[in-house]
């Protein structure tokens, strides 16, 4: 998305609501279809022919659900978990690095204040710096932890520096 101005991705948060609803229809007519083939399968091959369709569904419900939520979301400051937010953006950050570069998060953080789409942008500038990079099978490594009096989230590529982003522990 180099050379990308945010107003010309403004249709696209704009429309990110209708999407989401059709989208929604289409996965529910897979799942419900899929449901019944698995009823009616007659063989142990057809049973996994629809397993396997029906895994792939929900990986696609779960890539179109973070795809459109990205899309769809404005920027502003929310108390959120980091480890959260980045749970979430999973489903992208593996369709974008591909089977070669695994993605890990490990840990919790308390609840802070910060930017959820700043944060989901980071990590896909992240993941497409990386995509390609580095020994296959290394991991993409999301590390979320209290420091003190803040939560961290340190990410690590395959290849290159590990960037941390920080937030201080909201006050009472």
């Amino acid at each position: 998305m180099k050379g990308v101005r945010l107003d010309q991705l403004e249709p696209l948060h704009q429309a990110a609501g209708k999407l989401r609803h059709d989208a929604n229809n289409a996965m529910m007519v897979l799942a419900s279809n899929l449901e019944l083939l698995a009823r009616t399968a007659a063989t142990d091959a057809a049973r996994r022919q629809v397993a396997r369709a029906e895994e792939a569904a929900t990986r696609l419900d779960a890539l179109l659900r973070a795809t459109l939520g990205m899309l769809g979301r404005a920027p502003g400051v929310e108390v959120l978990a980091p480890h959260l937010v980045a749970r979430d953006a999973l489903p992208v950050l593996r369709a974008v690095l591909g089977a070669r570069t695994p993605v890990e998060l490990a840990g919790e953080a308390p609840a802070v204040p910060l930017d959820r789409a700043a944060l989901e942008a980071a990590l896909l500038r992240l993941a497409l710096a990386t995509a390609g990079k580095g020994e296959a099978g290394v991991a993409l490594r999301l590390d979320v932890a209290r420091e003190g009096d803040s939560a961290l989230l340190v990410a690590t590529p395959p290849a290159g520096a590990a960037e941390t982003f920080r937030w201080p522990l909201a006050t009472r």
